[in-house]
């Protein structure tokens, strides 16, 4: 009988009337809809009923919004009726979804840590010894190819280390002004041809004009733009080639450089899980699953935030926000 604008706004109808007018069915998904029901039917026998509830809403759009209500009893004109207050939840349940996130990444990142260290020095050792043995006098040929064997395996495994030492963020940056326009044209020139061979072609557009200086470490968003170009590429690949498109603006004191492939997209079943390390799609022997892990850490490190999301019109967009170089 009665709702406020507010109530109208969140479900995004013009008007009162547009709200009464469609069909209640229309702004809840099926399941919850018998879930109302039965709650009601309770409530009409006098059963107790929890006044409090978290669902998804389908606003006029179609979009889907996350409400919490709380109902209860009231009079109106006389009569006995419910009062329910809506209230729009949506941002509040994805950023503490992105709490946990957070969370989960630092606890790995704590172990990774640990075990890098540990495992670290022993490598250091078999890498030293292996070095001196390789040049002993009286070595045989064969010995020597064995000691090589296994020099290069344990500089193998101690690269892994440095990586799981960055993914935990205790390589700390070496931080100073950088033009990130300077550090994404590297990264292409070193891709570009390689990738045009693939039939992708890398797009830099909407770049703002002049230096785009932040605050951090030169290597280290080598290696994350890097990363970034590679994964777009291998998917890219996959689906016969297609545009890597890199674009970026400043907001305040923030750059917001996005990297778009208009490949196949993320599966949305792993899209919670692709900062994690060793989550990998590829075949066995063919990455670690540290990459995006590593870019994650990296730019956690730069007081920056990494997100991923697929396009509407397929493909999809890993957007970095970084601090810019403080203003003189």
């Amino acid at each position: 009988v009665y709702t406020n604008q507010a109530m109208i706004d969140i479900f995004g109808y013009e008007s009162f009337d547009d709200f009464i007018n469609n069909p209640y069915s229309s702004r809840y998904l099926p399941d919850y809809q018998t879930i109302l029901k039965e709650r009601w039917r309770l409530r009409e026998k006098g059963e107790f009923v929890t006044n409090h509830s978290e669902h998804e809403i389908i606003r006029a759009d179609g979009e889907k919004r996350d409400v919490e209500t709380f109902t209860k009893k009231i009079l109106w004109n006389g009569e006995e009726s419910a009062q329910i207050i809506y209230n729009d939840i949506t941002e509040r349940n994805q950023m503490e979804k992105q709490l946990r996130h957070s969370q989960v990444l630092a606890s790995l990142g704590e172990m990774t840590a640990g075990i890098a260290h540990e495992v670290g020095n022993p490598l250091a050792s078999i890498i030293l010894y292996s070095e001196v043995a390789m040049k002993g006098a009286s070595d045989t040929r064969q010995t020597k190819k064995d000691l090589k064997i296994i020099h290069d395996e344990a500089k193998r495994a101690g690269n892994l280390m440095k990586d799981l030492l960055a993914y935990s963020r205790k390589l700390e940056p070496n931080k100073r002004q950088v033009n990130v326009d300077s550090v994404i044209e590297k990264v292409v020139q070193m891709h570009e041809y390689r990738l045009k061979v693939q039939d992708i072609r890398i797009i830099t557009t909407e770049l703002p004009e002049g230096p785009l200086n932040v605050n951090g470490d030169a290597a280290q968003l080598t290696q994350v733009f890097m990363n970034l170009i590679m994964n777009a590429g291998e998917a890219l690949k996959k689906s016969g080639g297609g545009n890597i498109t890199i674009s970026g603006t400043t907001e305040a004191e923030w750059t917001k450089i996005s990297i778009t492939d208009d490949g196949p997209g993320i599966p949305e079943k792993y899209m919670d899980q692709i900062f994690l390390p060793f989550f990998t799609t590829k075949d066995i022997g063919e990455g670690t699953g540290l990459g995006l892990s590593i870019v994650y850490g990296i730019i956690a490190a730069h007081n920056g935030s990494i997100s991923a999301e697929n396009n509407e019109d397929g493909g999809a967009t890993f957007t970095i926000r970084l601090p810019l170089y403080p203003r003189q």
